[in-house]
């Protein structure tokens, strides 16, 4: 395995743990934006990682799972426990993916639609309040 690819598979652990501590963070206090960006930017860098490295899977969850959570930060969209559990959904099916690479090389065959139909659908109700 490349080494870039090893330094993707930490790092985008490393991001997962930071996600998970911030969505447990929200569960006490709700108020905070800081957690909510954290969480864009955690995301939003295993997505740019995953697609440079040709990770389509992985590419495709977390641009969803992105949007969703820019539009929980910028709160045309308030956080219930159905959106927490489509983020917990994301990190459990990118670390998922992440173990496919480190097994075979690749980030596997499921591309989760039904978890990218639930990220899109909550992401485009979201959109629709808020025009």
């Amino acid at each position: 395995m490349d080494e870039i690819v090893k330094d993707f598979l930490t790092e985008s652990r490393e991001k997962l743990e930071e996600l998970d501590q911030e969505l447990a963070r929200l569960e006490s206090d709700s108020s905070t934006n800081e957690s909510l960006a954290n969480m864009v930017r955690s995301v939003h860098t295993i997505k740019g990682a995953s697609g440079f490295l040709g990770f389509p899977h992985i590419e495709r969850v977390t641009r969803a799972g992105e949007c969703l959570l820019t539009r929980l930060r910028d709160g045309q969209l308030s956080r219930t426990a159905e959106v927490s559990g489509r983020v917990a959904a994301l990190a459990g099916a990118v670390r998922q993916m992440l173990g496919e690479i480190e097994s075979t090389g690749h980030d596997g065959e499921n591309d989760y639609p039904d978890l990218l139909a639930e990220l899109n659908r909550l992401a485009s109700a979201a959109s629709a309040g808020a025009r």
